[in-house]
């Protein structure tokens, strides 16, 4: 069994693997020099570990889960059709998967094994068939859609999302209105 500490990130849940003993600490870089009195620790998904401090105000809950599971569902973690979306996934069918400014590739691999694409290249996969990525370019948003093709459905969720006047999207939707 895995411990996870959860917590409320910017956009959705994330966990960080709890460690409370010092066998836990054997399979983590750099475990063999925790001392006992610096437990517990949390360790994110590139290795690197602080102290555990759970009165942190975005703190939810210690969960222990089976080994190799998950701990957090893509629903959790990226939120489908979220009404803080500015940054993430819209999907052929208009649906919005929000990853926050930074989480594009994360949501990728959580949305293609969701949808049983297969993820050698999660981001080119999604957009391969057709996912429009919404991101930043230069300091300004940017949308990147496969082929500068996107569907009508896509078009109704960008313009709610308030990109109706941009330049990007108006070539997006002239080169892609002809196709729907």
């Amino acid at each position: 069994m895995t411990k996870w500490a959860v917590y409320k990130g910017k956009v959705g849940l994330y966990a960080k693997e709890y460690i409370d003993t010092l066998d836990g600490c054997k399979n983590i870089i750099g475990g063999w020099c925790i001392k006992e009195e610096e437990l517990p620790i949390v360790v994110n998904s590139a290795g690197g570990r602080c102290g555990f401090y759970p009165v942190s105000d975005n703190f939810i809950e210690i969960l222990e889960i089976a080994d190799g599971e998950e701990p957090l569902t893509r629903e959790q973690r990226y939120p489908k059709n979220s009404k803080e979306f500015e940054y993430g996934w819209i999907s052929p069918e208009g649906d919005t998967f929000n990853t926050g400014y930074e989480g594009h590739y994360m949501a990728a691999e959580a949305l293609c094994k969701e949808y049983g694409y297969g993820s050698f290249s999660p981001d080119f996969t999604l957009e391969e068939r057709g996912w429009v990525k919404i991101t930043r370019d230069g300091g300004k948003r940017a949308i990147f859609a496969e082929d500068l093709i996107i569907t009508k459905a896509q078009a109704d969720i960008m313009v709610d999302l308030g990109y109706s006047s941009e330049e990007q999207f108006i070539e997006l939707v002239t080169y892609s209105a002809e196709k729907w």
